[in-house]
């Protein structure tokens, strides 16, 4: 979980999923498989138990935000620093 979570952040042929969190409520989680498939995102075996969910960055106001995965099923967390302004400049 944690690799595949890891490249939906790294790779910018996934960016469109960090796009897509960044339409859901701020704080709010959502499944990320369902997501993927939707979005007809190949990154391997993603568990149904996998969450996402963001936040503001508590430092760097809006253009930093952390954004956090949780599986239901092992109770592990990992969570990441994404600077939202450069996608938010990418995307113009």
């Amino acid at each position: 979980m944690l690799e595949a979570c890891a490249q939906l952040l790294e790779k910018r042929e996934f960016e469109r999923y960090v796009v897509h969190l960044f339409q859901q409520v701020r704080g709010d989680w959502s499944k990320v498989a369902p997501a993927l498939e939707r979005l007809e995102i190949n990154i391997g075996s993603m568990p149904n138990s996998i969450f996402a969910a963001w936040l503001d960055s508590p430092q760097s106001g809006k253009d930093y935000v952390f954004i956090i995965f949780y599986d239901d099923d092992s109770g592990g967390v990992i969570s990441a620093e994404y600077n939202r302004a450069r996608l938010t400049r990418v995307a113009k």
